[in-house]
């Protein structure tokens, strides 16, 4: 039998796979091979694990000629191994003497006729070589500018199996994707569960980046031949829901009319609600008014109190010494008379000097804390209030 080589592609791993070979009758100290090549950027350095679930051997086989290795393409990198026959799980690691572009997992026989095999043979490199380590580029005849559509979104979302994420993709429908934007780097990882559904828009961005980059983009070459990054080929969540489907009546046209004015206007309701909101955030920031709460102090000294979620607080000061410098402004600044910050669990996020002998502290940050802390100079006396939002 000749020796097979099977190309496992680019790859920094694989598993479970089964190779089985059997020595050649005519000659058998020509021996046979089988291996599984596999290619990437593998570095000097990097750590291989070798593992295998058992070794078979047909009867009268001698297992002294079952051989296991690694090779590149200048030799072996790893040590020769002889697992034996009918034996149970193995595995062995090393670490490569050398920069590589590819792997080749390899058992063997010699010297004697019969068939062997390894099985559930599977291969690791880590670190693995970045893919594309001189850059990314445009594919050729790729186009720059992409109008996303439904047919071009089904057509890159076919080949791996995932039409069910067309519906994630909805809001971008219509608009360009800039192929340099695209190409600007290698692929994201990204993961896929049922919180997708919910994702913002630069997630589904990020998605979207993926499934598009091995249809516009590629590696720049070099020397040594670079690795591509490994293909987007996601799982479909246990309970993701099935794209929703229309009927159309085609026997009353006029209902259907209607029901697609209805929803337009529903559409321009809302859009018209949005308008409103965002425009007066960009003038304004976010307009509400406040509801004075509970009233807390008076206190001296330091200490810290507890607060349910709030947007400000109303500081008083109701005594200080007379004696501590104030300049005569409009109102008055008096000097040094303590702080007052706001806390959570884990940091301290808003701290102000009290300055005036009343305060209302509106801070963007403060729904974030659950407590308040005071420091106070000797002869200060303060009240605090909580403010609440309005409803």
């Amino acid at each position: 039998m000749p020796n097979i080589v099977v190309d496992t592609g680019t790859t920094c791993s694989y598993s479970n796979r089964v190779l089985s070979v059997t020595s050649d009758s005519t000659n058998p100290a020509q021996g046979s091979s089988f291996s599984l090549v596999s290619h990437g950027a593998y570095p000097a350095g990097g750590s291989v694990q070798v593992v295998w679930s058992s070794t078979g051997c047909a009867s009268g086989v001698d297992g002294s000629h079952l051989f296991v290795q690694v090779s590149d393409d200048s030799g072996l990198v790893s040590p020769q191994r002889f697992p034996g026959c009918n034996t149970g799980a193995g595995s062995m690691t090393f670490t490569l003497p050398r920069f590589s572009n590819t792997l080749s997992l390899q058992i063997g026989i010699s010297d004697t006729l019969g068939q062997v095999s390894l099985n559930g043979a599977g291969l690791t490199v880590s670190p693995c070589g970045p893919p594309c380590p001189y850059g990314v580029q445009l594919q050729g005849g790729a186009a720059a500018v992409n109008r996303i559509t439904e047919a071009l979104l089904s057509s890159w979302l076919t080949p791996i199996n995932a039409e069910w994420l067309l519906q994630i993709f909805a809001p971008f429908i219509g608009f360009d994707l800039l192929s340099s934007d695209v190409c600007g780097q290698i692929p994201p990882t990204v993961a896929i569960d049922l919180s997708t559904l919910n994702a913002t828009a630069a997630t589904v961005k990020n998605i979207l980046y993926a499934v598009a980059w091995p249809h516009l983009c590629q590696c720049v070459p070099g020397s040594p031949t670079p690795s591509t990054p490994p293909p987007f080929a996601p799982t479909q969540p246990t309970g993701w829901p099935p794209a929703v489907t229309f009927n159309c009546n085609n026997v009353d046209i006029c209902a259907t009319l209607v029901q697609i004015q209805s929803t337009l206007l529903q559409l321009q309701t809302v859009l018209g609600q949005e308008l409103g909101l965002t425009t007066l955030i960009q003038r304004y920031q976010v307009p509400f008014a406040f509801i004075p709460g509970a009233t807390h102090g008076p206190f001296t000294g330091k200490g810290t109190f507890k607060v349910p979620r709030i947007i400000g607080l109303r500081v008083q000061v109701t005594a200080r010494d007379p004696n501590r410098f104030v300049i005569q402004d409009q109102p008055p600044y008096l000097w040094d008379l303590g702080f007052i910050s706001a806390t959570n669990s884990a940091e301290i996020l808003l701290e102000r000097r009290i300055n005036r002998e009343f305060i209302d502290w509106l801070p963007i940050g403060m729904a974030l804390a659950d407590t308040i802390g005071y420091s106070l100079t000797t002869g200060t006396t303060i009240t605090v209030q909580e403010l609440y939002a309005e409803p």
